[in-house]
């Protein structure tokens, strides 16, 4: 039996060679695996840390191109050069536990893939990496994400990642799984690290642009979830303020188009993070911080609809 664990990457030096690491440890691996790097058009040292790694272990291979050509294109790119029984889907940014593989292997009976939870869920993690709040066990609004997953190699005979698509390409991908009738599972006791890289503002663009992704998952597949109905109660707090503020000359109530961005930042990282009296000024922090990310992603919530054009 032989495992092909796919892992993308971009500008991803600081992690990557964790990343390789937490794969070749896995136990019950054997020595029948591979471990396939796509480096999607860095600009860093990723590629060069990832023939470093080669040359140590025969076991690891490096794809690479010059220009990023988004997450879609490079899992499939890395699927086309696999050839295990079963295909591991693991970001460069995430560290998986000694026995990930083993908790898979055995959760993925009767199913076609299966996939444990990052920690600190993407969305904070950022604010995860600034502030050290203790996070709290978030389960992924797509049963297998693409950060951490295992996959029967048939299913990829069934259907594919999008390689139009540079981010959501996981939930578009398990919204295809079920339409063709597969079975996925998240095993929720299998808790992944995810390492944070990004900095401020690679996490503003790319909450920007998650939110046109959100939106065009909407569009496409018409599933209302949480993230949804957060959005289009900002929508309408700023319709109606905007209303209000002209009809009746009360322009105090422009005032809630910033705060209903607060108040959701603070649901939010309720929802993430455990409150600690000793690190109150760290949670504060976070709220600010990521109240910033929330508009971000509101405003690509925004510029989504453009796809309807």
């Amino acid at each position: 039996m032989k495992y092909s664990f796919v892992v993308i990457a971009y500008n991803e030096e600081t992690a990557i060679e964790s990343c390789i690491g937490s794969i070749v440890d896995q136990k019950g691996i054997g020595s029948s695996y591979e471990i396939i790097v796509v480096d999607d058009g860095s600009r860093d040292k990723t590629a060069e840390i990832v023939t470093k790694c080669s040359k140590k272990n025969s076991k690891v291979k490096l794809i690479s191109y010059n220009v990023n050509c988004g997450r879609g294109y490079a899992r499939n790119e890395g699927i086309l050069e696999s050839t295990g029984e079963f295909i591991a889907m693991v970001d460069a940014d995430i560290s998986l536990p000694t026995h990930w593989l083993e908790y898979c292997l055995k959760n993925i009976t009767g199913y076609d893939a299966v996939g444990g939870v990052a920690t600190p869920d993407g969305d904070v993690s950022y604010v995860h990496s600034l502030f050290k709040l203790s996070p709290k066990l978030t389960p992924h609004t797509t049963t297998v994400s693409g950060g951490n997953g295992l996959y029967r190699r048939d299913v990829f005979k069934e259907t594919n990642f999008d390689q139009k698509l540079r981010e959501g390409e996981d939930v578009d991908f398990n919204h295809q799984l079920e339409a063709k009738g597969l079975n996925s599972k998240t095993i929720p006791n299998l808790l992944v690290h995810h390492q944070e890289t990004k900095s401020f503002v690679k996490s503003i663009k790319w909450l920007f642009e998650s939110g046109i992704g959100a939106t065009r998952q909407l569009i496409r597949y018409r599933r209302i979830r949480t993230p949804d109905i957060a959005y289009f109660g900002f929508v309408l707090v700023v319709l109606s303020s905007l209303i209000i503020a002209m009809l009746l000359k009360q322009w105090f109530m422009l005032s809630l188009i910033f705060v209903y961005p607060l108040i959701t930042s603070l649901l939010h990282i309720r929802s993430r993070f455990y409150y600690s009296t000793s690190r109150k000024s760290g949670y504060l922090g976070a709220v600010v911080t990521n109240y910033f990310l929330i508009i971000s992603y509101y405003l690509g919530r925004s510029v989504g609809w453009k796809t309807l054009v």
